[in-house]
Formats: C-alpha cells, sequence, structure tokens
C-alpha cells in the first residue's frame, strides 16, 4: 500500500483496516490495479481541484506567518504539512469510498451521516 500509493508512512485508515487483516488484504488486491490507472489519477486531481475551488469562497481567516511563529509554531512546516494533506485527501476519500460501497449502496453513500442543520445566513461574518 505504502509504495503503491508513495506514502511516506501508512494512512491511519488502513492501519485501522489491518485489525481486520484479511479483509484488508482482499480489499486492496480489488483496489490496487483501480489506484494505479489514470482514470483514478484524474479523479483524485478533479476532487482536489473542486475542494481548492470551494474553499476559496470560505471567508479568509486574518493569520499572518508573523503571528504564527510568535505562537512558537513554524509556519513553513505547518504550510508543508498542510500541502501534504492536500496531496494525499482527495485520493484516500476516494479509496474509502470505493471501499465503503461494499456495504453500502451509492446513493446511501452521498447521504452524510452527520448532517449539518439548517443554519440562518451568516452576515457581515456574525451570526
Amino acid at each position: 500500500i505504502k509504495e503503491t500509493l508513495s506514502l511516506s508512512s501508512i494512512n491511519s485508515d488502513y492501519r485501522t483496516l489491518a485489525l481486520w487483516a484479511d479483509y484488508l488484504e482482499a480489499a486492496w488486491n480489488e483496489l490496487k490495479p483501480i489506484v494505479q490507472t489514470d482514470e483514478y489519477k484524474k479523479a483524485s486531481d478533479n476532487l482536489r481541484t473542486a475542494a481548492q475551488n470551494l474553499a476559496s469562497r470560505l471567508p479568509a481567516i486574518a493569520l499572518s506567518k508573523k503571528q504564527v511563529e510568535d505562537l512558537g509554531e513554524d509556519a513553513d512546516e505547518i504550510l508543508k504539512t498542510t500541502e501534504k494533506f492536500e496531496r494525499l485527501l482527495p485520493s484516500l476519500i476516494i479509496n474509502i469510498s470505493l471501499l465503503s460501497l461494499e456495504w453500502k449502496r451509492a446513493e446511501e453513500l452521498f447521504e452524510s451521516p452527520f448532517p449539518a442543520e439548517t443554519r440562518k445566513q451568516f452576515q457581515g461574518g456574525a451570526r
């Protein structure tokens, strides 16, 4: 898994699935050929782009590099970690979704298990 997905370490999702080693082995045998296709890579890139586009519509948070460093944090390291998650999460989301199809219908996967309550529109950044 680590080699095929070019991971620096195994994600906790796969480590958790390893508790059921027989399942993980069977699931990976089905998933591995899929993750090596151009179609999969394109789907992952499309998901990443869609997420970035949606995130860019969120209100900006005023936070400077200096403010982060004043808190004793390494701003460059935080950016590297954020970029790593931006790279890894789209394919992980696709993989977990594909595995979820083994026990749920596709229509069910469109519904959030944690639906957000209907919220009033925010005005001026305040409720």
